[in-house]
């Protein structure tokens, strides 16, 4: 039987390239020294991540997006049957 050699320089090189690789925003928090390393970098990035959600979360149900007890879409008003039933609304 013959032995395969493969080539495992070229293919380590690939991978070393691809882990090296970092993203501009890691870059510039670990540049600017607020974070020693990308462990907590990548903590520091979670918790803005929290920050941001629950901020979005509380401006969405301060303005009423998410608010279930009004009726949808008339601003709290509520109208009789009276009123909607017109001329224009019964004609079946």
């Amino acid at each position: 039987m013959t032995q395969i050699g493969y080539e495992t320089s070229h293919y380590s090189s690939k991978i070393q390239k691809r882990e090296q690789k970092e993203s501009f925003l890691m870059r510039l928090v670990l540049r600017t020294g607020i974070v020693k390393d990308k462990k907590q970098a990548n903590i520091a990035f979670l918790i803005m991540t929290g920050v941001f959600f629950l901020t979005t979360l509380i401006i969405l149900f301060s303005n009423g997006i998410f608010d279930f007890n009004s009726s949808g879409g008339t601003n709290g008003e509520e109208y009789t049957d009276s009123e909607y039933m017109t001329e224009e609304n019964t004609n079946i």
